[in-house]
């Protein structure tokens, strides 16, 4: 029994000192496991958070930066739209509303129109994401257009009310982002009211 025990004992010294180790395993790493596997899950963790931090850093800058071209975009729109009515006030307003009597309380006749005055008011802004390569990134934006007129009428009237009204239209303008910019690639617009009135302040004269 003794000399069994021995080798017993021998062939446990000889698996501690050399087989474990050359399969690279001790009982030492196994020791430390526990603690290496706790500090390994917390490096993950915290990478995948820097990493989460970082991309959500950078979709805040792309975001901000969408936002701040297509506002110049709509501004240059805005600025050419105002600069055309602006040479058009207090002339005649070229149009064809008459062809809308049927959805407008107006007469089929055409009449000539002065323009006294204009709004504009931006109705959306949207950016939307995109499955194409070339434009990553499509816009819609509505701008909403009012037009102040009076209708041509003899001079000597004494009540011009009946003939000041109020043209309101929608244009939908739609962009696309390339090469680092929003470009308008399509528009179209509609007349969405004609009302028989407008703004006190335009129905003054100018001095």
């Amino acid at each position: 029994m003794k000399l069994k025990n021995m080798f017993k004992i021998i062939a446990i010294f000889i698996i501690y000192c050399f087989v474990l180790p050359s399969c690279g395993i001790s009982f030492a790493e196994d020791i430390n496991k526990p603690e290496q596997k706790i500090d390994a899950s917390k490096a993950f963790e915290q990478a995948l958070n820097n990493y989460e931090l970082q991309k959500q850093k950078q979709t805040e800058i792309l975001i901000r930066r969408l936002h701040a071209n297509l506002d110049q975009m709509i501004e240059s729109w805005l600025n050419t739209a105002k600069r055309d009515k602006e040479n058009k006030l207090r002339t005649r307003y070229e149009q064809r509303w008459e062809k809308l009597s049927q959805s407008f309380s107006i007469s089929p006749s055409h009449y000539e129109y002065i323009l006294l005055g204009y709004k504009y008011t931006l109705v959306k802004n949207d950016i939307m994401q995109s499955d194409s390569l070339s434009a990553p990134y499509k816009a819609l934006v509505i701008i909403k257009e009012e037009l102040y007129v009076e209708k041509y009428h003899s001079p000597d009237i004494s009540d011009r009310n009946p003939y000041y009204y109020t043209v309101t239209t929608d244009f939908n303008l739609n962009y696309e982002y390339k090469q680092d910019k929003f470009m308008l690639v399509n528009s179209d617009s509609k007349v969405t009211n004609i009302e028989n009135s407008c703004p006190d302040e335009i129905k003054k004269p100018r001095i």
